[in-house]
């Protein structure tokens, strides 16, 4: 299952917030109540109480692109990102997929970078 390290931030629909969430050291640290009156839930999340560890990790699994894409490591090295990180991959595209309108504001970008 997908790596995301430090990972936080509210997961929304369009402008809606969906649930927040915090990983350190790739344990889930919080999780919050997740928005049922949200007008679309992401698939993980249908018909479940609460999110959970594994649902955040299905989801942003199902959202990166995959290390054996063809011309990634070519695309990286032209970010800060210079090797296959998805929690930094996930942070640059803001957990974006072009599939749906599901988005992440993540919490303290800047000291990722570091």
């Amino acid at each position: 299952m997908i790596r995301l390290d430090n990972l936080g931030g509210t997961i929304y629909y369009r402008d809606e917030p969906v649930v927040t969430f915090k990983f350190e050291r790739d344990h889930l640290k919080y999780v919050g109540e997740l928005n049922k009156s949200c007008s679309r839930l992401p698939y993980e999340f249908i018909g479940e109480d609460k999110a959970t560890e594994h649902l955040l990790r299905c989801f942003f699994d199902a959202r990166i692109v995959p290390e054996t894409r063809i011309g990634l490591s070519e695309a990286l090295a032209k970010t800060k990102i210079q090797y296959y990180y998805p929690e930094r991959i996930i942070r640059y595209q803001s957990g974006r997929c072009i599939h749906d309108e599901f988005w992440t504001m993540c919490d303290d970008d800047e000291t990722c970078w570091k």
